[in-house]
């Protein structure tokens, strides 16, 4: 993939396809890690960047969906 370098104000930048940062699991606002290895730049998503509940919610598949389980009887106020 090739992509080039365009100014932005006073500052450089490279713009990332949709299907990069599909690949990534990244989008707008998403932290990354960047890194040199020899003369390559690495990008990676941030192991500490928080998800928001929207994408965890989207996240959610019939496959990885848990049955529900029995814990017995409520013992408060719980629902």
């Amino acid at each position: 993939m090739e992509v080039t370098v365009v100014k932005w104000g006073n500052s450089q930048g490279i713009r990332l396809p949709a299907h990069l940062l599909e690949h990534l699991h990244a989008a707008v606002g998403t932290k990354l890690n960047v890194t040199f290895e020899g003369e390559a730049v690495m990008l990676r998503p941030d192991p500490k960047q928080r998800h928001s509940l929207e994408d965890l919610v989207a996240g959610i598949t019939p496959e990885n969906r848990h049955n529900e389980i029995e814990t017995g009887a409520a013992v408060g106020e719980e629902f």
